[in-house]
């Protein structure tokens, strides 16, 4: 059966040396640190958009579909990352375009300095590194985030979701104390719950 239409592709703009080095058909191409190429540009433009889908993205899913365990995810969300990072760098506020982005870049750095168990550090920053990609680059994802994002705040004022106790967590962690339970942020808000309300209700 014969496609009545052609499948649309979307191109982005690829800087011009480049593009030329793509020409002359290197196996590789290192980006130039003073050259500020967007990650969304380079995670959707040819030939990296399938290495994205297929050497990234599809291992990663099947690995989700297959695990039994959330354990048995590690290998798979490790080897992700490190070709996400092998490939593009690190992520920072400098080659990505959204705000959000930019909270969850700010959050790893804040996590990632308060976690103290070595064994689960490098999973950690895994997991942030793919969750912030997917955020930048893939739309789908990006939208369906953010949906979630509001359902906790909803939850938050509806006095459904419970703060974390004082002190947790309570191992393996560095954060300066108090911390949690009413020195939280989540705590505060469900006290003044009614208050945001009215504010709220009032727009």
């Amino acid at each position: 059966m014969e496609l009545k239409t052609k499948p649309k592709y979307y191109h982005y703009p690829i800087p011009s040396d480049i593009e030329q080095r793509m020409r002359d058909g290197e196996a590789s191409i290192d980006f130039k640190p003073e050259i500020n190429v967007p990650l969304t540009h380079r995670m959707l433009s040819f030939p990296l958009r399938n290495f994205v889908i297929y050497k990234i993205k599809a291992p990663l899913q099947k690995a989700i579909e297959n695990s039994k365990r959330l354990i048995q995810l590690a290998p798979a969300l490790l080897k992700a990352a490190a070709r996400l990072k092998d490939r593009f760098g690190d992520i920072t506020r400098g080659n990505t375009n959204y705000p959000n982005t930019h909270c969850l870049i700010e959050h790893r750095t804040r996590f990632l300095a308060r976690e103290t168990c070595v064994d689960r550090v490098k999973l950690m920053e895994a997991g942030y590194d793919i969750v912030i990609a997917e955020v930048e680059h893939d739309k789908h994802y990006r939208e369906r985030f953010d949906v979630e994002i509001e359902w906790i705040v909803e939850d938050i004022l509806a006095g459904k979701w419970e703060p974390r106790y004082e002190g947790c967590p309570s191992k393996d962690w560095n954060e300066p104390a108090p911390y949690g339970g009413k020195y939280s942020m989540v705590y505060k808000l469900i006290k003044h719950r009614e208050e945001i309300l009215k504010i709220i209700e009032g727009d």
